[in-house]
């Protein structure tokens, strides 16, 4: 699953060239590929399947700052030891969370992938 004309079929024919997925053209314009695939398809690999699916041009999250630690791989657990139940896991004191990234238990660019999607979300309340 990824935005529309990323190259998930291109990788399917990769990594199996017989499965042959239709793919369009680049778009310089759009700076990236045209929209091809129109249906999802679960094709065999390995010991399961891989599924081939038809893009998405925007995603929309039904989430505040102060869940998105709730959903974050790896987070959940930690951000119950910060010592702030409202903690975002930025600058706060006592943060579990930035105590792990210190100590390599979580990785940078997952934590660098949280700041992202932490930087596109309101807040639960208007701050003053």
């Amino acid at each position: 699953m990824g935005q529309t004309g990323v190259g998930k079929s291109s990788l399917m024919n990769t990594l199996v060239p017989s499965y042959q997925r239709k793919i369009g053209d680049y778009s310089r314009a759009l700076g990236r590929g045209k929209h091809q695939t129109k249906e999802v398809a679960l094709l065999p690999y390995g010991k399961g399947y891989i599924a081939d699916t038809p893009g998405f041009s925007s995603l929309e999250l039904n989430l505040v700052k102060e869940e998105a630690a709730k959903f974050f791989p790896g987070f959940p657990n930690l951000a119950t030891h910060c010592k702030y139940l409202d903690c975002l896991h930025l600058n706060e004191k006592e943060c579990a969370v930035k105590k792990a990234l210190l100590d390599n238990v979580i990785d940078v660019e997952s934590y660098d992938n949280y700041l992202a999607i932490l930087a596109e979300l309101p807040y639960r309340k208007e701050r003053y």
